[in-house]
C-alpha cells in the first residue's frame, strides 16, 4: 500500500507533535486511523473547553473571546495545515488557548509549538503579523485523583500567561512543519 502525508488529511499541531514524540504511535493514529483511548485528562479538558465555551456563568473569572474552536486552514508550501483555536477575536486579533493539567510555566506557555503554528496559520490566511496578536494561554490546574479520574485542584484559579511571537518564531515554525512533513514521508515510505 502507498502512503502519502499530505493526500490523506491536513497537518495539525497534535500530528507534529505526535510524530515528534513517537513515530510509530503517528503511523497507528494518523495514516492507518487507529482510535487513540481518551484518558480521564483528555476528556476532562474537552468537557470544561465545551463548558467553557457554552456557559458563561461557569468560572467567570475565565477570560472569554466570541468565537469557540475557531477553525484555521492554510498551506506552508504545498503542505495544507489545520488547527482550531480555543477562543478567538478576528475583529481584535486575540487568541486564547486553554489549558489543563499540570504545571503550565511561562517559559512552557512561550516555547509551546500550538500558539506559533497558529500564529503563522493567521498570518497566511489574514496577513497577522505575530507581533499584532494579543496572545494569552489560560491554564486551569487539574490532579488525578485515585479513582483515575481528572478534577481541578481545590480553589482553582486561572493563571493567564501572556505569549508574545514573532515573525522569526513563524518562520521556525514554517521551517519545523516542512522538515517534520518531509520526515513523515521518509518514514511512511519504509512502511510500504
Amino acid at each position: 500500500m502507498k502512503y502519502h502525508i499530505n493526500k490523506l488529511r491536513p497537518v495539525s499541531w497534535s500530528q507534529i507533535s505526535c510524530f515528534e514524540y513517537n513515530h510509530e504511535q503517528w503511523f497507528k493514529r494518523y495514516i492507518l486511523g487507529e482510535k487513540q483511548e481518551e484518558n480521564s485528562a483528555m476528556k476532562f479538558g474537552k468537557a470544561i473547553g465545551e463548558k467553557l465555551a457554552s456557559d458563561p456563568s461557569f468560572m467567570p473569572e475565565v477570560p472569554r473571546l466570541p468565537l469557540y474552536e475557531y477553525e484555521l486552514k492554510a498551506k506552508v508550501n504545498k503542505i495544507p495545515l489545520i488547527g482550531y483555536i480555543d477562543a478567538f477575536d478576528l475583529e481584535n486579533n486575540k487568541m486564547l488557548e486553554y489549558k489543563s493539567g499540570k504545571l503550565w510555566t511561562k517559559e512552557k506557555a512561550e516555547s509551546h509549538g500550538q500558539i506559533s503554528m497558529y500564529a503563522l496559520m493567521l498570518y497566511l490566511m489574514y496577513n497577522i503579523r505575530p507581533e499584532e496578536l494579543d496572545i494569552k494561554l489560560v491554564w486551569l490546574e487539574t490532579q488525578e485523583t485515585g479513582s483515575f479520574e481528572t478534577e481541578f485542584v481545590k480553589g482553582v484559579k486561572p493563571v493567564i500567561f501572556p505569549i508574545k511571537k514573532t515573525m522569526f518564531d513563524i518562520l521556525e515554525m514554517a521551517m519545523r512543519i516542512k522538515k517534520n512533513s518531509k520526515e513523515m514521508e521518509k518514514y511512511l515510505f519504509t512502511r510500504e
